[in-house]
Formats: C-alpha cells, sequence, structure tokens
C-alpha cells in the first residue's frame, strides 16, 4: 500500500536521537581530535612505520625507484589477518578520560582449604598501599569469587576499576598485584581473621618514558612467592617498573611462585566506557571466563622492554591451567563453601573480612 503522510520534519520533534548523543568521554576524546593538526602522509612516512630504521635509511638514500619496487614488493605480500590498530599510533593518553584494569583471575596458585583467594591491586603511584605507610586511598580489592573456578585457579567476577586524573609518568608508574588468602577461624575470644600473603606481580601502565601511550592489552603476568618487598614503591618511583624488579630480585632474593601467574586487562577508556582489549585473555566484561584451550601459550610480556622473567620454554607451564580443574580433581569452590552458608552470604562476608583485614573500601556497588 502507498505511503500517503508526508514524513515529519526533523525540528518537528517526531525523531528521537537521545540514543545518538555522545556520552561525556565520547565528548572530551572528539575535543581532544579536532584540536590535533594533521598533515598529509607520503609514501615515504608509511614506509617508516612498516620497516625497521636501519632498512628505511638503506631505501631512503637509493632513490625513488628503488623505494617505489620496495614499496610494490611490500604491499603484494600475503596476510593472512589484519590485526587491530593499537592506540598507541593514533590516540595519546588523556589522563582527563583515564583508564580501567581489572585482575579477572589467577593461574596456579597453591591452593589451602579455608583459605579464600583475593586480589589486592592498585597503580603506583597514587596508590601507596604497598609502602611502608601502607596507605588505602587510590587501593582497590576483588573477592567476588566465582563459584565454578578453583582454590588453585579462582576468578573474581568484579571486573574493571576506572581510574581518571593519573598524570602519565612513563615507566614511573605501575600496577602492583598482591594476592591474599582470607580466613576465618573460631578461636576462644570469638572469631579470628587471618590475611596470609601468596603471590604479587607488577607491570608497568605505559609504553616507555618518553611516549605518552599507555600499554593497552591483555596480560598473563608471572608470579614472585610472597609480599611485595616494602621498598618497591619507592623504586618504582625512582626506577621505574624494570629497574624496581632487578633491584627487588637482587636484595630481596625474589623467587617465582612457579607456573603462578595473574590474568590482567588494562585498557584506555577511549575506545569507550564498555570496550575491553582484543589481546588474550579476551573475556568479556561481565565474563572473566576460562580460555577454552588450556594448552595454548598466551603468556604475555611482562615488561615494554622485551626482558622476559620466564625463560620461554617454560611459557607452557604457566600458559596451561591446571589440568586438575578440566579433569574434575580439583572441586570448585562452591562445593567448599562452609556448611550452611548461602553463596550470597559467603560472597557478602568474605567481601567484608577483607575489608576489616586490609582497611580498603569494598568495591564500588558493594558494602
Amino acid at each position: 500500500e502507498r505511503v500517503s503522510r508526508t514524513k515529519p520534519k526533523y525540528n518537528s520533534g517526531f525523531y528521537d536521537s537521545t540514543g545518538c548523543m555522545p556520552t561525556g568521554v565520547e565528548k572530551v576524546t572528539y575535543m581532544v581530535r579536532l584540536s590535533v593538526t594533521t598533515r598529509d602522509l607520503c609514501a615515504k612516512d608509511v614506509m617508516r612505520k612498516l620497516i625497521s630504521f636501519d632498512e628505511f635509511e638503506d631505501l631512503r638514500t637509493s632513490g625513488d625507484k628503488v623505494m617505489t619496487n620496495a614499496i610494490s614488493k611490500l604491499l603484494s605480500a600475503p596476510v593472512k589477518e589484519i590485526p587491530a590498530i593499537s592506540l598507541r599510533y593514533f590516540c595519546q593518553y588523556n589522563p582527563a578520560i583515564g583508564f580501567k584494569v581489572s585482575v579477572d583471575g589467577v593461574n596456579n596458585i597453591p591452593p589451602t582449604k579455608g583459605h579464600w583467594p583475593v586480589v589486592i591491586f592498585g597503580v603506583v603511584p597514587p596508590c601507596a598501599y604497598f609502602g611502608p605507610e601502607g596507605l588505602t586511598h587510590d587501593t582497590h580489592f576483588h573477592s567476588a569469587l566465582d563459584l565454578d573456578s578453583t582454590l588453585r585457579c579462582p576468578r573474581w567476577g568484579e571486573t574493571f576499576v576506572s581510574l581518571q586524573n593519573v598524570p602519565f609518568r612513563g615507566q614511573g608508574i605501575g600496577l602492583v598485584v598482591q594476592i591474599v588468602g582470607i580466613s576465618r577461624m573460631q578461636a576462644k575470644e570469638g572469631i579470628k581473621l587471618k590475611k596470609d600473603d601468596i603471590g604479587w606481580t607488577a607491570m608497568p601502565i605505559f609504553f616507555d618514558n618518553e611516549m605518552p601511550y599507555l600499554l593497552d592489552g591483555g596480560f598473563q603476568l608471572p608470579m614472585y612467592k610472597g609480599t611485595v618487598p616494602r621498598n618497591f614503591q619507592r623504586l618504582i618511583d625512582s626506577k621505574g617498573v624494570e629497574g624496581a624488579m632487578r633491584i627487588a630480585e637482587k636484595e630481596h632474593k625474589l623467587k617465582l611462585l612457579d607456573g603462578a601467574s595473574a590474568l590482567v586487562r588494562v585498557s584506555d577508556l577511549q575506545r569507550g566506557p564498555s570496550s575491553h582489549p582484543i589481546d588474550a585473555p579476551n573475556p568479556t566484561d561481565t565474563d572473566p571466563g576460562i580460555p577454552s584451550d588450556c594448552e595454548t601459550t598466551f603468556l604475555r610480556k611482562w615488561v615494554s622492554t622485551g626482558e622476559e622473567r620466564v625463560p620461554k620454554k617454560k611459557w607452557p607451564k604457566y600458559a596451561k591451567i591446571e589440568r586438575g580443574f578440566f579433569d574434575g580433581l580439583d572441586k570448585k569452590i562452591k562445593d567448599l563453601l562452609p556448611p550452611g552458608q548461602s553463596p550470597a552470604d559467603f560472597d557478602s562476608l568474605l567481601r567484608s573480612d577483607t575489608a576489616t583485614l586490609t582497611r580498603i573500601a569494598p568495591p564500588e556497588g558493594f558494602s
């Protein structure tokens, strides 16, 4: 049937475009983009990005014909898969917009019945929890255990914490992660709470000291035994994350928690508040998940310099989730809950116990 009514004009208010309105983050991002002056790119600019410095210098001094042949050869090379573009190629870090971090879980920590794994983390600085003062401001914890995970390979459900107005400090700023075991025991004087340090790790937030670009992606970080050294926070400030690692290893004779690793995600909020990194491990915002292929080696570089804490031949041991989980040899957390305690009560009590022992405010939306 023919439409007999003329379509309404836009100024009539007939159309609902509220869903197309940019968010606060998008508005700031658009203004940043508009403020950046651009220039036309030539073939040499592109080649400079695609090949090594030495290769480019050889081509640059060899004349246009050689350069043209090199471009043709590069463009004709077969491409199996085009990776998503990294933010560092076009998007500088903006403190006003910020970034978000999440510690989704850990693999292969030593399980102890009655000791419930909780993760404490913060970006240092401004976080000062891991120093001598033990200040809790800008410190966060995740305790909402996935009841289908295990004590050996726990997963947490709180996902991302957003951080704004953290200044760019190059390698002088890093994410520090501490895994603890929270337990409660019946004593003569009543319930006794206890916190045991299991292991820790750290990673830089930015690519280097010069370029203000976030180290955006998913990472699997090998863990040290015990607790974060008290001088580690000061060392990050003066020596950077990699320098602090080297000094701490020498001074404190650190030992790796063999086979244990933390699953961490870092994402620039300029990607959008609901974004998540594309690199493995690749859970969604609401589903931390467990990689379906436990044999896949997805261990990520620990530091931007490329120096590795774990020899490459040992990567599969860290990337592989404990075999017992898939074979049903490790009991799931839901099968270990105290008798008569519902999952909701367990979750609430563990969060309360963690806040009491650490003096850290519970995650937003929880109390």
